[in-house]
């Protein structure tokens, strides 16, 4: 971290802390967020840290995608192969939502008055399902509809959920209606 006025060094990242790189930093108007590799750790483990002193507030070993957060309300939105909400204070669970499909993952999230909007688009290219085409004499292989969905943001439960094109993603600083 550097001091804003002359650029000196404040801080470094916390002895041991491997970070995924600079596009494992996600930084809130609490915390920064860093998925990296602890020492003992197994695998990849989010970190939040204090960003006026560097310090360790907690960390939770999950599967991190780069910029894949969102804090709201003191909630932090992780999203990818799942949805799952978690409390910016100690990284404890709320809830979880799946696409419950094996091809596609949720690749971006809006937070807007207590509703969580997100885009389930394909993030396991290779991962088909058998789909018809009576047409041409067999199955083929393809992937589920792309989709946004609407869930609760206090329980996760699913409000909606709409068929869209391909690769969406959802624009930030917007307001959704």
């Amino acid at each position: 971290a550097l001091r804003q006025t002359d650029g000196a060094i404040i801080w470094r990242e916390p002895a041991g802390l491997k970070s995924a790189g600079p596009d494992g930093l996600t930084a809130t108007a609490t915390s920064l967020y860093v998925c990296g590799d602890l020492p003992g750790a197994a695998g990849s483990t989010l970190v939040a840290l204090d960003p006026a002193t560097g310090a360790i507030r907690w960390q939770r070993a999950v599967a991190c995608r780069y910029r894949s957060l969102v804090e709201a309300n003191g909630v932090i939105y992780q999203f990818g192969a799942a949805l799952t909400a978690m409390r910016a204070s100690d990284g404890a669970t709320l809830w979880s939502a799946t696409t419950q499909t094996n091809d596609l993952g949720f690749t971006s999230v809006q937070v807007d008055n207590g509703v969580i909007f997100a885009a389930a688009t394909i993030i396991y290219p290779r991962s088909f399902v058998i789909c018809g085409n009576w047409w041409s004499g067999g199955p083929l292989f393809c992937h589920h509809q792309a989709f946004i969905a609407a869930f609760a943001g206090a329980t996760g439960a699913r409000y909606w959920q709409a068929p869209i094109g391909d690769y969406l993603r959802l624009l930030s600083g917007t307001t959704l209606h």
